[in-house]
């Protein structure tokens, strides 16, 4: 099985002005992974995925995970509907640069939490 290894987070609120749509941004939560591994594996549904289900699947699997990245786009709206938003469709080609960056890296450590990928 294959765990996702990229998650696009619908909303990166900080508390500061708001993000425009389409913008690309790296996060790097604190994983805390002292509560997981009970050995149950959960339930996956895609459309409620989040990082904590992805992380207990691992942990269920008998895996462990020492640092999460996550490459996300602010949404132009978190209404249910069919397609990309002109910005976020815009922004697919440099998330996909931001991970390949990633990658190339070898996943070199952010400076912060929270960083704009390729901006």
């Amino acid at each position: 099985m294959i765990v996702p290894a990229l998650i696009l987070a619908p909303d990166a609120a900080t508390g500061t002005d708001p993000i425009p749509p389409g913008t690309v941004t790296l996060l790097e939560p604190e994983v805390d992974v002292t509560d997981r591994g009970d050995g149950e594996v959960p339930v996956l549904e895609a459309h409620s995925m989040s990082p904590a289900v992805v992380l207990d699947l691992v942990a269920g699997l008998g895996g462990r995970v020492d640092r999460v990245l996550i490459v996300g786009c602010e949404p132009a709206t978190t209404d249910e509907g069919i397609g990309l938003s002109p910005p976020v469709a815009a922004a697919v080609g440099p998330a996909v640069d931001a991970v390949e960056q990633l990658l190339a890296e070898g996943c070199a450590p952010a400076h912060s939490n929270r960083r704009e990928a390729n901006p």
